[in-house]
């Protein structure tokens, strides 16, 4: 009977394609357009918990705050603790079952935001990259160089949750520096402390369980590295 109820309140709320005061729950944005340019970024997510909100990207969260949604206006408001206020105002909010619709101006432009309601966090590609790789395989152009790239056979990336990343690349020399993954594409960077090397420029892809950064910028062009997950470092 509950749950009849839960569904005949929504029926009502969701009548003739109409903004609902419920916006409560776990929203994972599917698109953001700014006039006709997408500008969707990966994974990311709001929570609405009674007049509390909170915000994040994947696993991250990183903003929290408060929200009001006009029942009059269906114009909802978020106002956060950590950051500042955009300045653009409140979003028109339409919700038709478990997709909802926010659109507002901003600097003249039409910005319109897709979310759909989730059950969980949505999983992007920095939490997938995290964690121990070992080198599996490395092309140039199509060209085998694992052997050139590695020679000792113990060339591993370790990219650490605090944003750094340690590379084996001999058995007597490593590198360490930051890394950093793009909002908005499958891209990360790296950049070596004491400039050690340049910095790179990779497009990240996953086939099945391997890790495969494709280069991007000028001192990786055309490299294609292929990883593993280990759980252990090697001997």
């Amino acid at each position: 009977m509950k749950t009849l109820r839960t569904i005949f309140a929504i029926g009502i709320m969701v009548a003739s394609g109409q903004a609902v005061a419920q916006v409560d729950g776990l929203w994972v944005v599917k698109s953001v357009l700014v006039g006709a340019e997408d500008k969707t970024p990966v994974a990311r997510w709001f929570r609405f918990e009674n007049g509390k909100q909170y915000s994040g990207n994947g696993w991250q969260r990183h903003s929290a705050g408060t929200y009001t949604l006009n029942k009059k206006t269906s114009e909802l408001t978020m106002k956060t603790e950590n950051e500042p206020d955009d300045g653009f105002g409140a979003f028109k909010v339409v919700r038709k079952g478990t997709e909802m619709t926010w659109t507002r101006k901003e600097e003249g432009v039409l910005v319109k935001v897709q979310l759909e309601l989730a059950a969980d966090l949505p999983r992007s590609i920095t939490d997938q990259v995290k964690g121990l790789w070992d080198l599996v395989s490395a092309t140039r152009s199509g060209a085998d160089i694992t052997r050139q790239t590695d020679p000792d056979r113990i060339q591993f990336l370790f990219i650490r949750w605090d944003r750094i990343y340690v590379k084996q690349l001999k058995q007597d020399e490593q590198v360490q520096g930051y890394w950093f993954m793009n909002a908005h594409r499958p891209e990360l960077k790296l950049f070596s402390q004491n400039n050690e090397q340049d910095s790179e420029t990779w497009d990240v892809s996953f086939d099945g369980d391997k890790l495969v950064l494709t280069g991007v910028s000028e001192s990786v062009k055309d490299v294609v590295l292929v990883y593993s997950r280990m759980t252990d470092f090697p001997n």
